[in-house]
């Protein structure tokens, strides 16, 4: 009788598969034609074996086999590992290596497995492809080396071919003497020795660098000189990370990357030049240099990546360049000093806590572009005493400008249709504060311990004010809800003692303040301002109407007596040139008379013609 194959792994029954393989039914796992012979004798009967058994030599046993408490060999453990690599669970793959060391402590390829699921390798290959980045992360449990130790066979030319690559790339006999027990250049990449010591002052990077890896100098904290060639163009994460003694540092023109968290940490870091080839910031970049004081951004840069300047504390400006569209996440937040940014213009959305806690930010400028402000975008901007909102923005997230004790006014555009929670709340010194129409929700907290503000008027369309919306405000005094709200959440007027709600009659407003003991001002209704408005709207028309007949009246007054004008003017202009036409021909006849007289008698005449002419003259020239 045949024996029943069964998983190492699991005790499932296992089924042939075309080309000699068999595989669990429940766990997948595979088994090769050499290892089903090796466990197959000549079976007949029954065995039935319990407990342990130490057995030497061949055992032939005749009948089926019923194996109790028994397991997985080492073997199989680092067949199941390899699967779970495969498929990136990591995790699986690091238990099943490990169980294989309980069974085999010298078993080369759990050593060689565990190495890889630490890296997030899936396979042999994949390892090979990686060569200059074996060295990358510390080796400390020694998986590297015990794999070495133990290895046999295809493994051990493995691992043979890996180190001789690795040997034909290095470059490490390029470093100062000063580094070369802490570093090794390989393929052009500067790493960190395994146990570095994290004790190196200077650092003289040679021209054969082309890339500083993640973390080579994290942890130095001694570190106060670095020179960098013209030959790097990146510079990994976390490069400089937690150099808390390297005050300055040039990056020269030829990198075109600075990694995540490359200089975060460098408290000691007062000013820092980016390259003008780098396109975007990464996240953290220079996160927590509490000494940097100022940075230029190359025009080049379009996108800043999340808490990129996060506290940085001594930052007291920065220019944001125009390519630049969105500002991320906690940006900018913890920068202390920081006291105006100019945003700008194609910047489009402002993400969560971008400027929060930058108490010294007196004033920002937001662009008409930008349609959103996330969630605590501006908490608490102590110094911040007024902001606009452009008519772009759309949405403003929970908490934007929370905790902003020196605003006094602020202006919400038409465009926003929500009031997030709370935001605006703890904003001590809001007097006042003009809701637009486009609103329908205030949200929970909205305006909760704005104890300067001493009233509000709730337009028409919000339908609901959420809880505690306007908690703690000890000095509101007047509130207008219109018809439209039906909804108030508890405690939304809550310690706002001396309270008057203004509301229509019947409305909502009415119940609630009576309801919470406020006293109620009634307002005229909607029904009835509509009526006074076409009251006056009617009003207007007919004052208008009478204004135009006046004017039609002036004109036709003042057209007349132009016309009478013209006609006295051309009648004095006909009269005017008619006497300058008689006195022409009187001047002439005169002046004839005088040509012809003779004689020695016509002394006295003469002088009478040459008196009557010279007159006539000087009327002619009062006349023309």
């Amino acid at each position: 009788m045949a024996a029943k194959l069964q998983c190492e792994i699991c005790g499932g029954k296992l089924i042939g598969k075309p080309g000699g393989i068999f595989e669990c039914d429940s766990c997948g796992m595979e088994y090769s034609t050499a290892w089903a012979k090796e466990k197959i004798q000549e079976i007949t009967g029954t065995v039935k074996v319990e407990g342990t058994v130490e057995v030497t030599g061949k055992v032939q046993v005749e009948g089926p086999i019923q194996v109790e408490n028994g397991g997985p060999t080492a073997d199989s453990l680092v067949k199941r590992g390899i699967q779970y690599l495969e498929n990136s669970k990591w995790d699986d793959a690091k238990s099943a290596f490990l169980r294989a060391l309980e069974i085999d402590p010298e078993n080369a390829d759990a050593f060689w497995g565990l190495y890889l699921q630490r890296k997030h390798w899936n396979t042999v290959k994949q390892a090979l492809e990686k060569i200059p980045v074996l060295l990358e992360y510390e080796d400390s449990e020694g998986y590297f080396r015990h794999a070495r130790q133990f290895a046999k066979g295809v493994l051990s030319t493995t691992i043979a071919n890996i180190e001789s690559q690795w040997e034909k790339n290095d470059q490490s006999e390029l470093l100062p003497e000063e580094m070369k027990a802490d570093y090794l250049i390989h393929n052009g990449t500067l790493c960190k020795r395994e146990n570095s010591s994290n004790t190196i002052r200077t650092a003289n990077i040679p021209n054969s660098v082309t890339s500083i890896e993640k973390r080579a100098f994290s942890g130095c904290v001694s570190l106060t000189s670095v020179t960098i060639p013209d030959s790097v163009t990146t510079i990994g994460d976390y490069a400089f990370s937690g150099c808390e003694s390297l005050t300055s540092i040039i990056i020269p023109k030829s990198v075109t990357k600075i990694g995540e968290y490359a200089f975060s940490d460098c408290e000691s870091l007062t000013s820092i030049s980016i390259p003008g080839d780098m396109k975007k910031i990464w996240d953290n970049t220079f996160s927590d240099c509490k000494s940097l004081t100022s940075i230029s951004i190359p025009d080049g840069v379009t996108s800043i990546g999340e808490y990129a300047f996060s506290d940085c504390e001594s930052l007291t400006s920065i220019s944001i360049p125009c390519g630049v569209t969105s500002i991320g996440e906690s940006v900018f937040s913890g920068c202390k000093s920081l006291t105006s940014i100019i945003i700008p213009d194609g910047v489009t959305s402002i993400g969560e806590s971008a400027f929060s806690d930058c108490e010294s930010l007196t004033s920002v400028i937001i662009p008409d572009e930008v349609t959103s402000i996330g969630e605590y975008a501006f908490s608490d901007c102590e110094s911040l005493t007024s902001v606009i909102i452009p008519e772009s923005v759309t949405s403003m997230g929970k908490s934007a400008f929370s905790h902003c004790v020196s605003l006094t006014s602020v202006t919400i555009p038409d465009s926003v249709t929500t009031i997030g929670d709370y935001a605006f709340s703890d904003c001590e010194s809001l007097t006042s504060i003009i809701i637009p129409k486009s609103v329908t929700s205030i949200g929970e907290y909205a305006f909760s311990h704005c104890k300067s503000l001493t009233s509000v008027i709730i337009p028409d369309g919000v339908t609901s004010i959420g809880e505690y919306a306007f908690s703690d405000c000890e000095s509101l005094t007047s509130v207008t809800i219109p018809e439209s709200v039906t909804t108030i959440g508890k405690n939304a007027f809550s310690f706002a003692r001396n309270l008057s709600i203004s509301g229509s009659s019947g409305s909502y407003a009415e119940t609630y303040a009576k309801k919470e003991h406020h006293s109620f001002v009634r307002i005229k209704t909607q029904a009835e301002l509509e009526a006074e408005r076409k009251a006056a709207e009617k009003a207007e028309a007919e004052r208008k109407a009478a204004a135009e007949r006046a004017e039609m009246e002036r004109k036709v007054a003042a057209e007349r007596a132009e016309m009478e004008r013209k006609v006295a003017a051309e009648r004095a202009e006909a009269e005017r040139k008619a006497k300058i036409e008689g006195y022409k021909k009187k001047k002439m006849l005169l002046e004839i008379e005088l040509s012809n007289l003779h004689g020695l008698f016509s002394a006295k005449r003469r002088k009478e013609l040459e008196s009557n002419i010279a007159w006539y003259e000087s009327e002619l020239k009062k006349l023309q």
